[in-house]
């Protein structure tokens, strides 16, 4: 994971190591590297142009899926139809370390609920155009746009380092 000096400290390198993530941080008294503007610039840009993305990066979506659709219960996601894109400018005030101790709970959390479950379980909740869903339809929703945040950030990774995949 890339990161600006403004994320240098031991903290962050060991919360992302512990979660086999490797940090590419740069160190408050180096020097400025030429280039490297331009090359976030480019990485910027492209998160922009993801919209869709921003899902994968707050911890909303699956959320939305299981508490909403699934279990039935209100929406208490932090957007508004005046502001739809809060839960994407709230995030940046939560240190790093507290949104992936939040996701590994979450995930722990949805892990039980599905084992729990019978995946041809009707949801209480409806989709966009009213259908209720079973529980199978949700894994494969949330399969797909998993594999899609996924396609999109291996885009991401290969104008960093150049690399492509087999």
């Amino acid at each position: 994971m890339l990161g600006d000096k403004g994320y240098d400290s031991n903290a962050h390198r060991d919360a992302l190591r512990n979660r086999r993530i490797l940090p590419v941080i740069s160190h408050k008294r180096s020097p400025n590297i030429k280039g490297i503007g331009k090359l976030r610039n480019v990485v910027e840009q492209t998160f922009a142009l993801l919209h869709q993305f921003k899902r994968l990066a707050v911890r909303g979506e699956r959320r939305y899926w299981f508490q909403v659709v699934f279990l039935g219960k209100e929406d208490r996601a932090p957007m508004t139809d005046e502001d739809p894109d809060r839960e994407m400018r709230i995030a940046v005030d939560f240190p790093l370390t507290q949104l992936l101790d939040e996701y590994a709970d979450q995930s722990a959390h949805y892990r039980e609920l599905v084992a729990g479950s019978d995946l041809d379980k009707r949801a209480e909740g409806t989709i966009r155009n009213g259908l209720h869903v079973d529980l199978r339809w949700i894994l494969l929703h949330l399969t797909e746009e998993t594999a899609r945040h996924n396609g999109h950030l291996d885009i991401l990774r290969e104008m960093l380092d150049g690399t492509t995949g087999e």
